[in-house]
């Protein structure tokens, strides 16, 4: 497995859904379809930490990656919903790979009887 392993959905991202979807490719060109300025960056930074947030700011995917690597601790137990973001940024392709984490998440979905996925769920 690559070190940055690429977006499991590339058919996911906006560039690729504004191709297909004509109200989508109207707004290709809208506010929230371009990266934030730095002084959002900063001003969202610094309300997220003056509210008990610890919050990391990083350049690209490629560094959100490592850095979300880096912050889990091995054995820990890691469980998703649906993140685009996560996404992405390659991880969920990582996590379905060999880690040094518990991948809640794919025991959960390994398990056929639906009641002990449940119970797993609520763990």
């Amino acid at each position: 497995m690559s070190a940055h392993p690429e977006n499991n959905r590339p058919t996911h991202t906006f560039a690729a859904l504004a191709k297909s979807d004509a109200q989508l490719a109207a707004l290709a060109d809208h506010q929230y379809s371009k990266a934030a300025s730095t002084e959002r960056v900063a001003a969202a930074k610094t309300g997220l930490e003056a509210n008990g947030f610890k919050t990391h700011v990083v350049e690209n995917r490629g560094e959100a990656f490592e850095l979300l690597k880096s912050l889990i601790p091995a054995g820990a137990s890691v469980n998703n919903a649906h993140s685009t973001s996560l996404e992405e940024i390659g991880f969920i392709t990582y996590l379905k790979g060999e880690t040094p984490w518990d991948n809640v998440h794919a025991t959960i979905l390994a398990e056929k009887d639906a009641a002990k996925q449940g119970e797993l769920r609520r763990t």
